[in-house]
């Protein structure tokens, strides 16, 4: 609690913490010390005192005296913090004490975090508000910035500290606004914490300013039961925190929170709730917490919503909101007479469309909103409907507007879903209320049914010739009926593009424009031809538009590749701009990559100097991106496709992955994956994408496809020697010849005359043994690509030779006869590498030729 220069430390953790106070201005006594669980301790701060607030965890003493902790140590030894602090991936609070005459706060994520935390003012008006972080390590940190002590999550640290570039750290040529953009970590920290500092250009305001005269004022919010069955509350706040984040509710129960000053965020109950396998979970609005408190980021769902915003400016307003569907029949009823009571009474039997509910178990559980389930552009009001004049109220939103007429569903509402009241008032809440007051609930009118095409029936005539004659006329109109079939099923796809690829379309005149009547050719390969162009907008950004050729069936391979890309934001994953979808012409527009391939990049630069620093950082960049699509994306993304030509390097040498036609979106948790046919290409394809006798297909079969371009990157695979080859076939398709050089511990061969430093000797041989340990012909030998990332950023001596392969011949036997199997594929006569040759008798043979 802040209150004038008290500063009182609370530790509502399950655990011991050892919370730091460093001074920068008028030392404080004591600046470090234990706090046990449910311990509180009060400390003075002089007027003018300038200083940050942390909390240690997993302190201890060892047997030297020596006392250190797992996050915050400050490195003194002791439990106190003097002198310097060390900085570290902790929550801060920046605290200024009657600076000008005012007190100031601000919560930091800035170097990361590891407890979550609050600051309430025992004053409290306008900008002097109640904040916090309600952080879950295990629910808010990206896989690749978590940190461990053992197996235990400790804390998670910033990205800037994690990778240090200037773009990610707003330095150097990125320290404007202008050149400084959020990243996927800067997003993902604000939704965590969005009242708190973490990215250098913030558009919220992280600083909270508590002069001495404000009050605090305290607003009750009952939430009552009046359902058959037992619901499950939930309190999400976006300013300012509550007491709780998620309780239960027995029939007739009724629970009072108090809502702080200037508390923004919304009230929603889960129904069919469990706790069976100790992973507590719900059948709607689960928040996917596992325990019965939502902490942390919250997830959207089709329930009912309302939308509290508590002494905003002077006044209370809430919303009741449909926008992403309902659940249960709710009203508010404010204390105060002057305020308008309001509520919803849906019934999912009566008032929600058969193709909007939503079952669990063969129980109708919700309704979902008509945005949510298509993802179209008109129902969801956004790109060219995304203005009153374009978006017009659809038959669902008609169907929510008679469920409840003054709650939100529909950005271009007539009605207003708002109400306001003075500060003072407080509200019930109640789920499942018998009735509204003072509103009047609205027939419900059905939706009309769907139309079917149908033949009318034919009256019965006489005679063989009439027989013959309703022969004839059947089959010609099942012919008929069968071309508006396939032509409604050539619209469905069209319409199912604009659904799931939320990207701007260009139509194939613009596309013409763009690249001036395809003047620039950039590139060609088996999928069609790229080009170059520019946007045609003011910024008149350069693209690489990739005009697809045609191809048999309904276009799988593109749709594919656009909803994989679109889903993915990362900086080693090339970005999408937009696509073109017309009749046959298909075209896909992503950003321009000046300094090409992968393979063109080595033929072209390699030759003579080999960089192996921009190699290694290529390789680690690669990993990254592969890292994201498999752990961070909103869906796993498995590439299936990874090889040189497919890996495009920026200005700044930057590899970003492109090309995802043979991508597959799956399931978080789905390990195996289902494959119809091998895709790939032959030379990185994974041995188990073309006989099951090798394991399942799964990310691992990327894991092999990295690996094989790393050691095609330092030249321990090669092809330009495959047509006068006559060694034996297994040496051919593994480097034999690099453990033998490993294990005599030489200087390995494959950098033949290249004379390099010691410190470039290392980088060779890490990424050498990185390659093998992921070529390796059991999946289950080989590291994730969190783990290939570990491997690149640790250090060398922590890397084992990885065991040999034995079935080299076997792999070998088993592509030539994915090759004889299909008919299409051709054998590529272009050389990857124009090196000087390595060896007479050593290399391997990586065999370019598309697998469909």
């Amino acid at each position: 609690v802040l209150s004038m220069s008290i500063l009182t430390i609370e530790n509502k953790c399950d655990y011991t913490v050892w919370p730091v106070i460093f001074s920068w201005k008028l030392p404080i006594s004591p600046n470090g010390f234990a706090l046990t669980s449910g311990e509180a301790r009060t400390v003075h701060a002089e007027s003018s005192w300038y200083g940050l607030i942390s909390g240690r965890t997993l302190c201890s003493t060892n047997s030297r005296g020596n006392f250190s902790c797992a996050t915050g140590d400050c490195q003194s030894g002791n439990i106190e913090c003097p002198d310097e602090y060390e900085w570290s991936a902790v929550t801060y609070v920046y605290l200024r004490i009657d600076d000008g005459g005012i007190n100031s706060y601000t919560i930091s994520l800035e170097y990361g975090y590891n407890i979550p935390l609050m600051v309430v003012p025992s004053h409290s008006s306008g900008t002097c508000i109640s904040s916090g972080c309600m952080v879950d390590l295990k629910k808010t940190c990206p896989d690749d910035l978590e940190l461990f002590t053992g197996e235990k999550q400790i804390g998670c640290i910033s990205a800037c500290r994690k990778y240090g570039t200037w773009e990610i750290c707003c330095t150097h040529d990125f320290s404007s606004k202008q050149t400084c953009k959020p990243t996927q970590y800067t997003q993902n920290f604000e939704q965590a914490c969005p009242s708190a500092y973490s990215y250098a250009y913030n558009n919220n305001n992280s600083t909270f300013i508590c002069p001495n005269s404000t009050d605090f004022v305290i607003t009750i919010l009952t939430i009552e039961n009046k359902c058959s069955n037992t619901i499950w509350p939930v309190i999400f706040s976006w300013r300012s925190q509550v007491s709780t984040t998620g309780f239960t509710l027995k029939t007739g129960e009724a629970r009072a929170i108090e809502a702080p000053s200037s508390w923004y965020g919304l009230i929603s109950a889960r129904t069919l709730c469990s706790n069976s396998t100790g992973n507590f979970s719900c059948a709607t609005g689960d928040c996917e917490s596992g325990e019965i408190e939502c902490p942390g980021a919250y997830s959207w769902s089709p329930v009912t919503y309302i939308v509290f915003r508590i002494d905003d400016g002077g006044i209370n307003s809430y919303i009741i909101s449909l926008e992403y569907g309902y659940n249960l029949p709710l009203t508010v009823v404010p204390s105060s007479p002057a305020c308008s009571s309001s509520g919803c009474m849906v019934d999912l039997n009566k008032t929600c469309p058969n193709d909007l509910k939503k079952f669990s178990k063969g129980d109708l559980v919700a309704c979902n909103s008509a945005c949510q389930e298509s993802k179209s552009q008109e129902n969801c009001c956004t790109h060219y409907f995304k203005s009153k004049q374009t978006c017009k109220p659809t038959q669902y939103v008609q169907n929510f507007d008679r469920a409840c007429p003054f709650a939100y569903s529909y950005p271009f509402h007539g009605n207003n879903s708002t109400f306001t009241c003075t500060n003072s008032t407080d509200y019930m809440i109640t789920f499942c209320p018998s009735s509204i007051p003072n509103t009047t609930r609205s027939s419900m009118a059905p939706l009309p049914e769907p139309k079917h095409n149908s033949l009318r029936k034919l009256k019965p005539i006489l005679g063989g010739s009439a027989a013959l004659a309703v022969l004839i006329i059947l089959v010609v109109i099942a012919a008929v009926v069968r071309a508006k079939n396939a032509k409604r099923k050539n619209e469905l796809n069209d319409e199912n593009i604009e659904a799931v690829v939320m990207l701007k379309r260009y139509s194939f005149e613009k596309v013409k424009k763009m690249t001036n009547s395809f003047d620039h050719v950039i590139g060609k390969g088996g999928f069609g031809t790229v080009y170059k162009g520019k946007l045609p907008d003011a910024s008149g950004r350069d693209i690489a538009l990739k005009i697809l050729k045609e191809s048999k069936g309904n276009g799988e391979e593109f749709i594919n590749e656009l909803v994989s890309m679109s889903r993915a934001s990362h900086v080693n994953i090339v970005s999408l701009f937009g696509f073109c979808y017309e009749g046959s012409q298909r075209a896909i527009i992503y950003e321009f990559m000046p300094n090409g391939s992968l393979d063109k990049f080595i033929s072209e630069n390699m030759s003579t100097k080999i960089d192996w620093k921009t190699l290694y950082n290529i390789a680690v960049g690669v990993a990254r991106g592969l890292e994201y699509l498999h752990n961070s994306c909103v869906s796993k993304i498995v590439h299936f496709d990874i090889k040189p030509q497919n890996i495009l390097i920026d200005e700044d040498f930057c590899p970003k992955i492109s090309d995802f036609g043979l991508a597959k979106l799956c399931k978080k948790k789905e390990s195996i994956i289902s494959m119809l046919d091998a895709r790939g290409t032959v030379g990185y394809i994974a041995p188990e994408m073309f006989s099951k006798n090798y394991g399942g297909v799964s990310h691992k079969s990327d894991v092999y496809s990295y690996g094989m371009v790393v050691l095609e990157m330092i030249g321990a695979t090669k092809r330009e020697e495959v047509e006068t080859s006559t060694t034996n076939k297994s040496s051919m398709y593994f480097p034999d010849w690099v453990y033998e050089d490993l294990d005599r511990k030489e200087t390995m061969r494959l950098l033949e005359d290249h004379r390099i430093e010691d410190e470039e000797e290392k980088i060779v041989k890490k990424m050498t043994l990185v390659g093998l340990w992921c070529i390796q012909t059991n999946p289950l030998d080989r590291p994730p690509m969190r783990k290939v990332v570990e491997m690149l950023e640790g250090s060398l001596e922590a890397l084992q030779v990885p065991p040999k392969p034995l079935l080299n011949l076997h792999v070998v036997t088993d592509w030539e006869t994915a090759e004889d199997s299909q008919g299409t594929s051709t054998l590529s006569t272009q050389s990857l590498l124009n090196r000087k040759t390595l060896s007479n008798r050593h290399y391997t043979l990586s065999v370019s030729k598309e697998v469909a």
